[in-house]
């Protein structure tokens, strides 16, 4: 029994036609929070509380408890980073997110950015950094002359 006809294929093999093989689950790249949740070995539920709580400057840290009585909305937008940065599937793509995050009017508060309550933005993107690949080197640029 030949290669083709063991998966149960009718193949016309003297007309040169082969089966196509797809992989029963499409290729695509994991997102940071699937890499962020194997590497620390959490369940995917606990991604954003955990990459929140790890990327709180130190004195934001220190008034959560009494910050989070103030209303989920004080934290809303640096929620809403946590959750965009957990979608993201390259590396790159972490410059666009912050971007959004920068540029959104939630964010524009004295007690956020000049007592740091807020999550820091470099801690997120050392730890995106340390966690995604690059592949930017994978594909070296070619100059033309």
């Amino acid at each position: 029994m030949d290669f083709f006809n063991m998966l149960g294929s009718k193949v016309n093999i003297a007309s040169g036609i082969r089966p196509v093989f797809l992989p029963a689950e499409p290729l695509r790249a994991k997102t940071f929070a699937e890499m962020y949740c194997e590497r620390f070995g959490i369940p995917r539920e606990c991604y954003e509380a955990d990459v929140f709580r790890r990327c709180l400057h130190s004195p934001a840290a220190m008034a959560f408890p009494l910050l989070r009585f103030a209303g989920k909305a004080f934290f809303a937008c640096d929620l809403d980073f946590v959750r965009g940065v957990g979608r993201i599937r390259r590396r790159e793509d972490f410059e666009s997110e912050l971007g959004d995050y920068l540029m959104d009017p939630r964010c524009f508060n004295w007690l956020r950015w000049r007592c740091k309550l807020r999550i820091s933005c470099r801690l997120l993107g050392r730890l995106v950094r340390e966690i995604m690949p690059d592949h930017s080197q994978e594909y070296p640029s070619v100059r033309c002359s």
